[in-house]
């Protein structure tokens, strides 16, 4: 595998001017809006079933009389909290904060982009004359049509078909929505006769793309149909723009929770075909891509490699490449080097924020250093009561990658401007948010066992942060059951099993969008169940799934396998 990255890398050739970011979406602006007064109870529906479980682990994890006093405890710090978060900064100071991007700034869009990148490749090519990739006849080797911008290559086929002609003018409108579904796209898309990309127009195919690609979470179906439109688009000889082979390594890489050699390889294959054969150099973004899956596998020589190569090429390292790098750091259990790491990214000059906060949790965390963690977490609570102008980070999912990629452009616009970079930084969310909590919560759930310290985890979330609990976090919960449940003494008791079932299903049942049933939380359901209960109470579960659950035939079949060689408990002895 290394000796693959190397050969690929030599065959790379020379470094090529990095190219300027492209502009922010206005919507980004907005972002800095979200300050308001916290409500002080969740009224939404769809919140009640997680509220059940954090009421049932405070009850089961705390004796009555610390319960009382948490109470108490809770009321004397709710009401200062509840007074600062109404102290919002003034129009003028949001207005100072979007100025310091430029006055009038143009949003440059992705023709202007192609038409950018052509002229300075030109401009490059002249200076320092040809590679040997391109005297050989790579990249463009003298081939002007190389130059000219993607959009103008492609001319879309003629489509005879009516029905077919409808689908594209409606998938065409659909594209517009900024909400619209994936799986709506892909559907309309895929009623089209092969190859599909090529009826319609590369602005059409652009906005499909991105509708593909951005997406709440990765998965293998989200892969499959964005790579399925990238193999459209070579089927028909259409260019693929480099933001696109960047989506498609991600997917590549990253559509699985655990990365494994497969992922690795198919990323780095699909990297080799868009310099070789397509001849589109990587940007930083492409190696910041490659060096986090690198680092996520556990493939530190190769994220090593990739860093010295972003070196040799003259690629700039920004925010997305130094959190990675603490992460980095951590799965090595290199505590000091995580604090290294953090301390670069704040040298060169990148905006801190809730993100990257959570990025050195999670890095101390897999370090070995829960203790520093958990300092980290204090005083990112710290922070936020003491700042005035900051924000609240972002709950919605466009929204937090939208924020990600604006103080990214933040800092470049900021650096050498110590008063602008100051403001920036005061008005950036620095507070606990979901993934904080998520993150304290999964260690303590996979790793710890502490239930005390889940309860008061969950019950700050609802009565300060009012945080609403997700899947996953549900999946860390039960996984806390099947690992540490089921043995005398423990604290993880079937009550609380129940308890924590019954808030599931309840969320369910709600359709809450944040929260749903699959085969990795079902197994790991099952498991907790046949851990600290006994087989009937496990099939009576089972069967509670299945009312709310239609699975494929490969995860029944893959459910039904875990029920008939799961370890039960026995009745007997099943612990209270």
């Amino acid at each position: 595998m290394d000796n693959f990255f190397i050969n690929a890398l030599v065959q790379a050739g020379s470094c090529r001017k990095h190219r300027e970011w492209q502009g922010m979406t206005a919507n980004a602006a907005l972002l800095h809006n979200s300050c308001r007064p916290r409500r002080k109870r969740v009224d939404d529906e769809e919140a009640k079933g997680s509220n059940v479980a954090r009421r049932q682990f405070s009850r089961a994890a705390k004796p009555r009389d610390q319960q009382a006093a948490s109470r108490d405890n809770g009321r004397k710090t709710q009401k200062p909290k509840e007074s600062e978060d109404e102290e919002q900064p003034s129009l003028d100071q949001l207005k100072r904060l979007v100025d310091f991007y430029g006055p009038n700034v143009h949003l440059e869009t992705w023709k202007e982009q192609e038409e950018r990148e052509a002229r300075e490749a030109e401009e490059e090519t002249e200076t320092r004359g040809p590679t040997l990739s391109e005297w050989d006849g790579g990249e463009d080797g003298g081939n002007k049509e190389g130059r000219i911008p993607f959009h103008e290559r492609h001319k879309p086929w003629p489509n005879k078909d009516e029905v077919e002609s409808e689908s594209i003018g409606e998938l065409e409108e659909l594209l517009e929505e900024r909400d619209l579904a994936p799986e709506l796209a892909y559907e309309i898309y895929s009623g089209l006769s092969w190859p599909r990309a090529a009826y319609l127009s590369y602005n059409t195919i652009r906005n499909l793309l991105h509708c593909l690609g951005v997406v709440r979470k990765r998965s293998e179906a989200s892969m499959m149909r964005y790579l399925a439109v990238i193999d459209d688009m070579k089927a028909a000889e259409i260019p693929i723009a480099l933001a696109d082979w960047n989506m498609a390594i991600q997917f590549a890489g990253r559509c699985f929770r655990k990365i494994s050699n497969s992922e690795v390889e198919s990323a780095l294959w699909l990297w080799r075909e868009m310099e070789h054969q397509a001849g589109t150099r990587g940007n930083h973004v492409t190696f910041n891509i490659l060096f986090d899956i690198a680092v996520k596998a556990g493939k530190y020589k190769l994220a090593e490699m990739v860093k010295n190569e972003m070196i040799a090429r003259g690629l700039k390292m920004d925010r997305y490449f130094r959190t990675s790098t603490i992460m980095w750091r951590g799965l090595s259990r290199d505590g000091e080097g995580v604090r290294r790491a953090y301390k670069d990214l704040v040298d060169a000059g990148e905006i801190v924020d809730t993100a990257v906060l959570n990025c050195v949790i999670t890095a101390l965390l897999k370090a070995g250093e829960p203790a520093a963690a958990e300092q980290v977490f204090l005083r990112m609570k710290s922070m936020q009561g003491m700042r005035e102008t900051t924000k609240i980070a972002p709950r919605n999912w466009r929204q937090r990658r939208e924020l990600g990629q604006l103080l990214n452009k933040a800092a470049e616009r900021t650096r050498g401007n110590a008063e602008a970079h100051k403001e920036i930084q005061e008005h950036s969310p620095v507070g606990p948010d979901y993934g904080t909590f998520k993150t304290l919560i999964r260690y303590h759930g996979m790793e710890s066992g502490n239930i005390n310290r889940i309860t008061d985890l969950l019950d700050e979330m609802d009565r300060i942060y009012n945080i609403p609990l997700e899947g996953d976090m549900f999946y860390s919960l039960f996984w806390g059951f099947q690992k540490h449940g089921g043995e005398r003494y423990s604290p993880w008791t079937k009550e609380r099993l129940e308890g924590t079932w019954l808030a599931f299903a309840m969320a369910l049942d709600k359709k809450n969008e944040d929260i749903c049933l699959d085969r990795s939380i079902a197994k790991v359901i099952i498991l907790a169940f046949a851990k600290c209960t006994d087989k009937v109470r496990t099939l009576e579960v089972w069967e509670e799934m299945r009312k709310r659950w239609n699975p494929s035939e490969e995860d029944l079949e893959a459910i039904l396998s875990l029920l008939g060689t799961a370890r039960y408990a026995q009745a007997e002895s099943t612990l209270t």
